[in-house]
């Protein structure tokens, strides 16, 4: 079943989701990991300096975006060529901003999130640009990045 990225699929008390203005006013694509600046701006965790995930890039809306900070079943961007399984740690590609369980001799953020084994390859990708299916998988963050 395709999933539309930067959506928590199962819903409940621990879902925090919030509005926040793309740095530079450009889209980020859905189910990318972002990181907040102290000018309260998101963009890409790996733009500029490198530094920790913040969130998930959820929707885009006509102003800002929505960035998911904790959830369930989160849908996100998946790096080529991995089999996550469930209960790996969840790790941020340096390169890409997508998910993987590779830490890569720390070269890769390691976040708090675990993946829950289910992924595809049917992904919705929703963004100012086009519509197309991207890898995916869940994961759980329920306490944040």
């Amino acid at each position: 079943m395709a999933k539309l990225l930067g959506t928590a699929y199962e819903v409940g008390e621990s879902e925090i989701v919030i509005s926040r203005k793309p740095t530079d006013g450009t889209a980020i694509e859905e189910g990318l990991f972002v990181k907040q600046g102290a000018d309260g701006f998101v963009s890409l965790s790996n733009a500029g300096s490198a530094a920790a995930p913040f969130g998930v890039m959820a929707q885009q809306e006509a102003v800002a975006c929505s960035v998911i900070l904790s959830g369930l079943k989160v849908a996100v961007q998946l790096t080529d060529a991995i089999t996550p399984t469930a209960g790996q740690i969840v790790y941020v590609n340096a390169a890409n901003n997508k998910a993987t369980n590779v830490a890569n001799s720390g070269a890769n953020f390691g976040t708090n999130a675990t993946f829950t084994g289910n992924y595809g390859t049917d992904a919705i990708r929703n963004n100012a640009n086009a519509s197309t299916s991207v890898r995916w998988a869940e994961i759980n963050m329920p306490n944040g990045l």
